[in-house]
């Protein structure tokens, strides 16, 4: 993770001030025969989602109060997808295995779940930043109130 904020600070050097971050998904199929690589999955993904929010808050926001940051939810997206995954389009089957409705393979999403990521983002961004069903799961530009700034820690 310091990788990725060391090179947003080069981006933010170079004069970009409109930072667009993802949260990982959960990774429901996830084995691929490495199961020291895949142990723990989700609590390890759940792990970085909250260091993520809580260094974009505390540090990079902090620093640089003139940019607007955006973090995207993408762990509640996917997991709204694969419960309820006739919502979006899936049939009641999908996401949990390997049917390539959903993924691929074990943990690469197919361009219809990508469709509907691009969809959410496209909302979100259009709703400035706030998500219309949880506006709490996102950061949003910096400069509103405190309060609105609030994420999941």
């Amino acid at each position: 993770m310091d990788i990725l904020f060391e090179l947003q600070e080069t981006l933010y050097d170079r004069g970009a001030r409109n930072f667009f971050f993802f949260t990982v998904p959960s990774l429901p199929n996830a084995s691929g025969g490495r199961r020291s690589l895949y142990k723990d999955r989700e609590s390890r993904c759940q792990a970085w989602n909250q260091v993520l929010k809580r260094r974009i808050q505390t540090e990079f926001m902090t620093a640089h109060p003139d940019a607007s940051v955006f973090v995207f939810d993408t762990w509640e997206l996917f997991e709204r997808m694969l419960t309820n995954p006739t919502e979006f389009g899936f049939s009641v089957k999908a996401g949990r295995g390997f049917d390539q409705e959903m993924y691929w393979d074990s943990i690469h999403p197919t361009s219809a779940v990508h469709r509907v990521v691009a969809r959410a983002v496209a909302d979100f961004l259009a709703g400035g930043g706030v998500g219309e069903d949880q506006p709490e799961k996102f950061v949003i530009r910096p400069r509103v109130a405190a309060t609105a700034l609030e994420i999941e820690l």
